[in-house]
């Protein structure tokens, strides 16, 4: 795989607030939140993100809104994703949270996962316990990032506010964004 080692990278993304802001009215950020959003929906919410995915030739697969409330710490887990990418681009949504922290892990050898679903659409995704992970990196979301989703990962939302993170999966994998 080209991005073993690849564990995030901010990404400058053309972001409008009031897009944003419109989205967050339809879509409002609650205590927690992990569903699957249209994308022809986010499209029409978000044209200059869009127009951002065409002029880099992205084709957005998936949009997930995955919302935290204050204080909340994810499990430790890994997204596999059926068509084997492995890259998302999380757009964060909510500037009083943008202090809020995603951890990234490397799996200790003999690791064995657990299997598990969340949300209304049961996307499966991969837990661990922290004996079976070893923390590497951390980034806050304070701007788009875009992150390897196999590799281990947990967001913590340290902040008094509520997270709200948009994250797009593409069709093929982004590798050219981390160069």
């Amino acid at each position: 795989m080209p991005g073993d080692s690849f564990y995030f990278k901010y990404v400058d993304v053309n972001i409008n607030d009031t897009e944003i802001n419109n989205f967050i009215t339809a879509y409002p950020l609650l205590e927690s939140r992990f569903e699957l959003i249209p994308v022809d929906s986010v499209r029409s919410f978000l044209p200059t993100i869009f127009n951002w995915f065409k002029e880099n030739k992205l084709e957005p697969k998936t949009a997930i809104l995955i919302n935290h409330s204050p204080g909340f710490k994810q499990e430790i887990h890994s997204d596999p994703m059926p068509n084997k990418t492995v890259l998302a681009l999380n757009i964060p949504l909510n500037k009083l949270a943008e202090m809020s922290v995603t951890r990234i892990y490397d799996v200790i050898e003999d690791a064995s996962p657990q299997n598990c679903s969340i949300g209304q659409q049961s996307l499966n995704y991969l837990s661990y316990n922290s004996s079976q992970v070893k923390k590497i990196t951390e980034y806050t979301s304070q701007k788009p990032v875009l992150v390897n989703i196999s590799k281990p990962h947990s967001a913590w939302n340290n902040t008094y506010h509520r997270r709200g993170v948009l994250t797009f999966r593409f069709k093929e994998d982004p590798w050219f964004l981390i160069n």
